[in-house]
């Protein structure tokens, strides 16, 4: 995530921890690796034997390089939605919010209708059926193959697991098989959860392995050891073993021409991912460039332009923002108390599927919370203090006075100003004596877009609504006034 995200840090911690012992990310960091040796293990319970065991499996690199390449293709060009359908912190965030989050407020509501004097009643206020569906075939996907085929998806699919595996041959500590004390009793090789060790020719692929240790926990001859091996002979090279005769190893010498292109062609890719990755750090800090700026839609409501749909969440500075960074990991829309962020269907276009948009609809914006900007790991939603959080506009209120019910009904509200957390809406009194809604240039600039307004508005359609902001801004203090009728 964090070369997508421009999160340099992440990105230089991860090289660098991949460098020094390997794929320890994929075994023990990854939610979505260990969901994969969760079910492992259970589907294993189901099998026999003899079906559990594995055997080393040829690495399928055209699968893998292919959807790093696209992935890395769509990025330089500065779209990001090919990643964020596949990275693996995403994609488990995903399950966590859709389907375990979902289930788990559903058990809740059944224990509420048994017992309803402990168990309040939850609203699925952020449920959305393609984002369920989407989540659900994803959930789907992972769990039959990594019950039939191990870490396969990290190692043919997931595009940070293929970025890893250009590393991890070169680490500083990995696998090795000691040939001298190696029985080729095939235990490692059985037990392998990655499919890469070939035990007949005391080979492992250090692309695929993971460092989950299940050989070396399996060999009963001391034979699979972890250990420094930035020495000369120390590589546990596919196919080769380690022999001191002159023979061997110009047999050895021999496979160097190969073995030179494929790493050429590895190096080659990763210079194509850092480059995009490069490119896409520079045009952070020098900003979002013209030609996208250029097409934002203004926010006037009386020009006739087209009203922008989807309230990007405080933090997300703007819609560009949030689709250049926004890996839909959906931990905003969990992480919200009022559950008003929902994964997005076409509010940002197809680009934008599945990335957190603000709704009204069941609930209003908190002036005393900043959650959503609090949990983001990709930097999509910056994190902002509670003082920054009450000033970003992230909308601007507009009125109907066709709707409101005070002309129409010739009844008493003011529900909208009666909520409203900065004053944004003022009220003057009509001849029939009824205090009435009015929103001048200075009140609106004081408008936050938190969404009280529209939620408590009776009227139906309403005669409040908030109108997203293509960019967010600061909100401005209303001038005092001594009489506003």
């Amino acid at each position: 995530m964090g070369i997508f995200s421009g999160s340099v840090l992440a990105l230089c911690i991860l090289l660098l921890v991949t460098l020094i012992f390997g794929r320890v990310y994929c075994s023990f960091l990854c939610p979505l690796g260990i969901w994969q040796d969760v079910v492992g293990r259970v589907a294993g319970t189901f099998k026999s034997k003899k079906q559990r065991l594995t055997h080393c499996g040829k690495p399928l690199n055209w699968v893998r390089y292919i959807i790093l390449g696209i992935v890395g293709a769509f990025f330089a060009f500065g779209i990001t939605y090919p990643f964020a359908f596949l990275d693996p912190y995403s994609t488990y965030g995903r399950f966590a919010s859709m389907l375990f989050g979902n289930a788990a407020k559903g058990m809740n509501n059944l224990l509420s209708s048994i017992f309803p004097a402990s168990f309040g009643l939850q609203r699925f206020a952020n449920f959305q059926l393609w984002a369920f569906a989407v989540a659900l075939f994803m959930f789907c996907a992972v769990t039959v193959l990594s019950s039939f085929m191990g870490r396969i998806w990290c190692n043919a699919i997931c595009p940070v697991g293929s970025l890893l595996s250009i590393i991890s041959p070169f680490s500083m500590f990995r696998m090795h098989i000691d040939s001298d004390k190696c029985k080729h009793c095939k235990q490692c090789e059985l037990h392998c959860k990655s499919h890469c060790i070939d035990s007949e020719n005391d080979g492992i692929d250090l692309s695929r392995c993971v460092v989950c240790f299940n050989c070396a926990s399996r060999c009963n001859f001391g034979a699979m050891s972890y250990r420094f091996s930035w020495i000369p002979g120390a590589n546990a090279r596919k196919g080769a073993k380690e022999k001191d005769s002159t023979a061997d190893i110009t047999e050895v010498q021999k496979e160097e021409p190969e073995d030179i292109g494929r790493r050429q062609m590895l190096i080659g890719l990763a210079a194509g991912v850092v480059a995009a990755s490069a490119a896409s750090l520079i045009s952070k800090v020098n900003g979002p460039a013209e030609e996208k700026l250029s097409g934002v839609v203004p926010d006037g409501f009386d020009n006739g332009a087209a009203i922008p749909v989807g309230i990007v969440p405080p933090g997300g500075l703007s819609r560009i923002h949030l689709k250049e960074n926004c890996t839909a990991c959906q931990a905003c829309v969990s992480a919200c108390p009022k559950g008003i962020i929902h994964p997005s269907i076409t509010e940002y276009g197809i680009e934008g599927f599945m990335m957190p948009v603000i709704s009204y609809v069941q609930g209003f914006c908190d002036y005393d919370c900043h959650a959503c900007s609090d949990v983001c790991p990709a930097g999509a939603l910056e994190h902002i203090s509670l003082e920054e959080k009450r000033k970003t506009q992230i909308g601007e209120v507009h009125f109907s006075p066709k709707n409101c019910l005070v002309p129409k009904l010739d009844a008493n509200c003011g529900q909208c100003a009666r909520h409203c957390p900065t004053g944004a809406i003022l009220m003057i009194r009509l001849n029939t004596g009824k205090m009435f809604p009015r929103i001048t240039p200075e009140s609106r600039s004081a408008c936050i877009g938190c969404g009280r307004c529209e939620y408590y508005c009776p009227a139906d359609p309403k005669g409040m609504t908030v109108i997203p902001k293509s960019i967010h801004s600061i909100a401005q203090p209303i001038p005092v006034v001594e009489d506003v009728s």
